[in-house]
């Protein structure tokens, strides 16, 4: 009867120990609802992108890059761009109007800066929120980085995370996706990667297929959570033709308000 009760505190305590500890989930929920601070920042943004097009003979690529400076503050986010460049748009635009061919590779980068994009490098919590919502947790694992411990979440997304036009998704018969995040030891993300790949049939002939793939990297500054790298690939083949478009997004933070619990926390994300 001993040996039962033993048995049976043991096993007890087994389970309640191991509810002490958070999961991996929770620890990045947390983390992620103490990083939704408004730090005034600003920062320098350099966006690269290729953009390409048929094959073989009928291969086009096209590369755009350009530098402008970001201010995020109480009164909303500034997009500045120097006199060098309004200066090289202008030469660009008038270029473009003699010859259509003419590279263009600075109004092609300018063009693909999003607004919403822009908010999300500055204050990144957000955008992984709503990842959160739509995502489906799969597995956590223990990651080594450079003598670090880190944490690897698993997550599938529907399609209706991905592509945001519904008549399209009717068009798609298979898809699967991969959202990973990694976070450090306090649930702090310091990298997600992101992988879908679809395919389709529209009108019976009309064949389409659709890849992608992104990857960013995060530093805590202030209070908030910023992204400072980030990659993302999309490519397509269909009965019309097959492209691939690049992007690049790196972001040089020049100053921020940083109080000494947040600069602590900035280190241990780093």
């Amino acid at each position: 009867m001993k040996s039962i009760v033993k048995i049976s505190f043991v096993a007890l305590s087994c389970l309640l120990s191991s509810n002490t500890f958070a999961s991996g989930l929770d620890d990045l929920k947390a983390a992620l609802e103490g990083l939704k601070g408004n730090t005034p920042i600003r920062a320098q943004l350099f966006q690269q992108v290729t953009e390409t097009r048929g094959e073989d003979d009928d291969l086009e690529i096209k590369n755009g890059e350009v530098q402008v400076l970001l201010h995020d503050d109480s009164e909303g986010l500034k997009v500045i761009y120097s006199n060098a460049v309004l200066t090289t748009l202008e030469q660009e635009t008038m270029q473009k109007v003699e010859d259509e061919s003419t590279p263009t590779p600075t109004l092609m980068a300018v063009n693909s800066i999003a607004t919403t994009e822009l908010r999300a490098m500055l204050s990144a919590t957000v955008n992984i929120q709503r990842r959160l919502s739509q995502a489906i947790f799969i597995d956590e694992k223990p990651i080594e980085r450079e003598g670090k411990q880190f944490r690897l979440l698993e997550f599938t997304l529907p399609l209706e995370s991905i592509i945001d036009d519904k008549r399209t998704r009717g068009y798609v018969k298979k898809f699967e996706s991969s959202y990973r995040v990694l976070i450090d030891e306090a649930g702090i993300p310091i990298e997600t990667k992101l992988s879908f790949h679809g395919k389709g049939r529209a009108y019976v002939v009309l064949r389409v297929e659709a890849m992608g793939a992104g990857m960013s990297q995060y530093e805590v500054i202030g209070d908030r959570l910023v992204c400072v790298r980030s990659e993302y690939q999309n490519g397509w083949d269909s009965t019309f033709g097959e492209g691939e478009f690049t992007e690049v997004q790196e972001l040089n933070v020049l100053a921020a308000t940083h109080t000494a619990n947040q600069m602590t926390a900035s280190s241990q994300a780093k």
